[in-house]
């Protein structure tokens, strides 16, 4: 699948000149990803079918664009697995809640049906503006397992 722009790294000071957002929950920097925009991360080995995977992160909505995105417009993270020779989402293992302008820890395991090489974090919402509307990404990390 092909994808329009790029996912970006930013950091409090940039985002303020776009609209008010909590500060990175770790470090200076976070991952922001418009609507339609993805970032994948192959693993050092295949992960067969039926093994779970934990990842904890911090996910919060940007709320950019001075306004061009109303409030009412659903964001959320998608995480597929697939395989990265290909590049693919073959198979949608978690969707978050709809996202608040505030950062919230989210403790996720997630258990594919069949073996992948990458995962890819996608953000995606319930309309389609002229003006995408964007999340957050922080203090993304494996973990043993979520409660």
């Amino acid at each position: 699948p092909t994808e329009t722009n790029t996912p970006s790294i930013g950091n409090a000071s940039v985002a303020q000149t776009l609209g008010p957002i909590p500060d990175p929950t770790e470090g200076l920097t976070f991952l922001a990803l418009g609507e339609g925009q993805q970032v994948s991360q192959a693993f050092c080995s295949e992960l067969p079918g039926d093994a779970p995977v934990s990842l904890e992160l911090d996910l919060t909505r940007l709320n950019v664009g001075a306004g061009l995105v109303p409030e009412t417009e659903e964001v959320f993270l998608e995480i597929w697995g697939g395989l990265d020779v290909d590049c693919s989402r073959r198979e949608l293992l978690w969707l978050s809640p709809k996202l608040e302008p505030k950062w919230k820890r989210f403790c996720v395991t997630m258990r594919p049906r069949s073996y992948m090489t990458q995962l890819t974090l996608r953000a995606t919402a319930d309309m389609s503006l002229s003006a995408p509307a964007y999340l957050a990404v922080d203090n993304l990390k494996p973990v043993d397992s979520c409660p």
